[in-house]
């Protein structure tokens, strides 16, 4: 089994895409996303192998100490991206490079990190040259960018081994916004085509999206730490929930335990610490406000409820304390975890949960019979005038003393309305 390749990445860049998957976009390329992300793209836009070449970059950024300033060579980095070496592919990489150059991301008031911020906007690499003779590829950066990887309070490990063995582009894409939306949780539902929007991916027939995401799903359920069932709810004609739930694979996961020899990572005063706790574990103790999260006392109490409750009881009970808590913090998460206060917080989302899939389930009955009398109707029209006749004359037997004495209007639409009926019988 490889070396895990792991490189620390802001939740902000999973879920919002770095790069897209279509080669065929133009120059100076702009997209937006509606909760106020802007990307735009100077040059042409990032694809699925520049995307792993910014990961081989940020990975030996992260090793040096958070260097804004790299030197690699062009052998290593195409190897370590699963690419073979040679000069047609070197000027691919030189290719990534000015793609990256002319990338310029903006955040109005999205950017998730626990500030508000009125508006961000930054580039990715600021400059690159070619070394001669030794032909290596020197990059600076852009500081802004690191930066935000470097203190992120909300970020993920990723090995760049699992995501090099992704081919589909889809399947790496959706693997990234995976892995953000089961940070906190093992089960996430999102409507299809909105989901569509956020990979982004054409939005096509409801049937398409959904045999497109089969396809990834079936490689990051071979190729990473985790396996994926989706489900699909659908509500209203081409609409659909779909729902996601994350189940772990017999051997480690990385979420599960990961391997930080290779990375520094440091606090946000720039110094270099070294921390051997479980992700699960570092990822609650990120849930805890800042000026808390150092305290050795809430470490314990995390670390020790952890043990004994396991990830999503304490997760709630944070979650809660955060919420409702004035003062004293440690006594108000020790009571919260002691007497279990976050499950009515959980049983609140999951009550939530349950009331949009009652919504789907109506919206779909709904349909369902629109589409029935909707074939009703279809079925009448294909009757000779004879059978309407007929079918008309046993409406009006059946209705009998209802039709009288009203006016012509409302006995046509109840006439009408009892043909529908009988020939819905007729059909059952």
């Amino acid at each position: 089994m490889s070396r895990k390749k792991l490189l620390k990445q802001d939740l902000n860049f999973l879920e919002y895409p770095l790069w897209f998957q279509s080669e065929r976009l133009p120059e100076g390329f702009i997209w937006r996303d509606r909760d106020g992300f802007t990307y735009r793209a100077g040059y042409k836009p990032p694809v699925r192998i520049d995307a792993l070449y910014l990961s081989y970059f940020l990975m030996e950024s992260q090793k040096n100490s958070w260097t804004k300033h790299i030197v690699v060579s062009q052998w290593g980095t195409m190897k370590a991206c699963g690419v073979s070496p040679g000069k047609t592919n070197a000027l691919r990489l030189q290719n990534a490079l000015e793609r990256w150059i002319n990338v310029t991301l903006s955040f109005h008031g999205t950017f998730y990190d626990g500030r508000e911020y009125r508006k961000l906007q930054f580039n990715v690499i600021n400059d690159w040259y070619l070394q001669k003779p030794s032909h290596h590829l020197e990059i600076d950066l852009n500081k802004f960018f690191l930066e935000k990887v470097r203190y992120s309070n909300f970020s993920k490990l990723l090995d760049l081994n699992i995501l090099r063995r992704l081919k589909l582009p889809l399947a790496m894409r959706l693997y990234e916004i995976l892995l953000k939306n089961f940070m906190y949780r093992d089960e996430w539902s999102i409507d299809a085509h909105k989901l569509a929007g956020k990979i982004p991916m054409a939005k096509v027939y409801l049937s398409h999206i959904i045999e497109r995401l089969k396809k990834a799903l079936d490689q990051i359920n071979k190729h990473t730490e985790m396996t994926v069932p989706m489900t699909v709810e659908p509500y209203g004609r081409g609409k659909a929930i779909l729902h996601f739930k994350k189940l772990k694979k017999d051997r480690v996961a990385i979420s599960d335990k990961q391997d930080n020899d290779r990375i520094t990572i440091a606090n946000p005063h720039g110094v270099p610490v070294r921390d051997h706790m479980t992700s699960d574990i570092q990822e609650l103790l990120e849930l805890v406000p800042h000026e808390h999260r150092s305290k050795v006392t809430i470490r314990n109490t995390i670390e020790y409820a952890h043990k004994k409750y396991g990830t999503q009881y304490v997760l709630r009970n944070i979650k809660y304390t955060n919420s409702h808590c004035k003062k004293n913090y440690r006594a108000f998460l020790v009571n919260a975890i002691e007497n279990d206060w976050g499950l009515e917080l959980q049983e609140d989302e999951e009550a939530k949960r349950k009331r949009l899939l009652e919504q789907a389930k109506k919206a779909k009955k709904e349909e369902q019979e629109i589409n029935k009398l909707r074939q009703v109707r279809d079925y009448i029209r294909g009757l000779s005038e004879s059978e309407q006749q007929e079918l008309m004359r046993q409406a009006i037997a059946e209705l009998g003393e209802e039709l009288e004495g009203m006016n012509e209007p409302f006995s046509k639409i109840l006439i009408r309305s009892k043909m529908e009926q009988i020939a819905l019988r007729r059909s059952s």
